[in-house]
């Protein structure tokens, strides 16, 4: 259980920053249009997301059970699952900000109602795990963080102001 609550806590370390990171790559205005970077990558060409300033800290909100918690992550996906389809052929596809919060939720549900199990087996929960470190990596966010107590439980303040790209754009999208 220890491992798990680790586990846990550095992923949910990485909320406040996935909505900054893990918007998909924009470029012109014709959101109907697909730029392939090879045969796997496909991203959602709108325009440039403005950056804002958020202010990163800890809160009551998104919490790990209890029916507030269930509604407020839920709220975070469109009612159609963040999912678009472009192309000539409407291909259907998922954007990428909301595959890691539904991620998330998942790994946030997988803790609380223990369906993992004791020999951590549910592919999905694993999936899950896997993408958000994937995610984290690929954007590879450098911003230095104040070290509180190396040894602690709580190691690292991430508290402070940040310039993120408007995720709130990307849900306008889907209004």
């Amino acid at each position: 259980m220890r491992a798990a609550s680790r586990t846990l806590s550095v992923v949910l370390c990485f909320l406040p920053l996935l909505p900054v990171k893990c918007s998909p790559v924009f470029g012109s205005n014709d959101p109907i249009h697909i730029i392939m970077h090879d045969e796997t990558s496909p991203t959602w060409n709108l325009a440039p997301l403005d950056e804002v300033l958020m202010d990163v800290h800890n809160t009551g909100n998104y919490q790990l059970n209890g029916s507030q918690a269930d509604a407020q992550w839920e709220a975070l996906i469109p009612a159609n699952g963040g999912l678009v389809r472009l192309g000539p052929h409407q291909e259907l596809f998922m954007v990428s900000m909301y595959h890691q919060l539904k991620c998330l939720d998942i790994i946030r549900r997988d803790y609380v109602f223990g369906s993992m199990g004791k020999n951590g087996t549910d592919p999905l929960t694993r999936h899950c795990l896997n993408y958000i470190r994937q995610m984290v990596l690929c954007r590879g966010d450098r911003r230095l963080e104040c070290v509180v107590d190396p040894f602690g439980e709580h190691a690292v303040q991430v508290r402070g102001t940040q310039t993120c790209h408007d995720w709130r754009q990307v849900y306008d999208h889907f209004e």
